[in-house]
């Protein structure tokens, strides 16, 4: 698993058109040639400081790019070996039940009660920011997610399930830049 910054500056945001959520998308999707398995990573926008937007890139391969720069390193297995971290998750906090979408009562509850099922074990949580955001693809109707940061500390209770989770990502709609779990391990 790989690990990359992509920076982009005012002048390659312009040449790639970035514009809003979807753009940053479509630029993501680009570094990456289509896999007929489907997409084998995750991305989140860290957004825009001083002039240069950031974008944080998990991935099984080396992103290409032809506008900015892109700065990667392996993740090693080594990484991993903590019991604790302390992390930071951008979530889409909506639930599915068939086609249709339906909003959470309660995103804090939801996460607590399901990091078990990722592998670990909540020891701190704060929500940071709680946001909606409308995806526009280009004519089609508008869709709209319900964005949740958290933030905090974890306990792992079984290593393998976490890395798995790690690479795949939580909860819905990690297309458009949800479920990235960034961690830093806590000795």
């Amino acid at each position: 698993m790989k690990a990359s910054i992509y920076e982009l500056n005012l002048t390659d945001c312009r040449k790639l058109k970035i514009r809003d959520d979807y753009s940053i998308h479509r630029v993501v999707y680009d570094l990456f040639p289509k896999l007929p398995t489907g997409r084998d990573f995750l991305y989140r926008d860290l957004g825009d400081r001083e002039g240069v937007r950031k974008i944080l890139i998990f991935s099984e391969r080396n992103p290409e790019a032809k506008y900015g720069t892109i700065k990667t390193k392996e993740i090693s297995e080594k990484y991993f070996d903590f019991s604790k971290y302390s992390f930071n998750i951008k979530i889409n906090s909506a639930k599915m039940k068939g086609e249709k979408r339906y909003s959470r009562e309660n995103d804090y509850e939801w996460f607590l009660k399901n990091s078990n099922k990722w592998g670990f074990q909540i020891l701190d949580l704060q929500t940071i920011n709680k946001e909606a955001l409308v995806i526009n693809k280009g004519g089609l109707e508008p869709r709209t997610f319900n964005s949740v940061i958290f933030s905090g500390v974890l306990q792992i209770i079984d290593k393998e399930l976490f890395k798995k989770v790690f690479k795949t990502g939580i909860s819905h709609a990690k297309a458009y830049g949800f479920g990235l779990l960034q961690i830093i391990p806590i000795n």
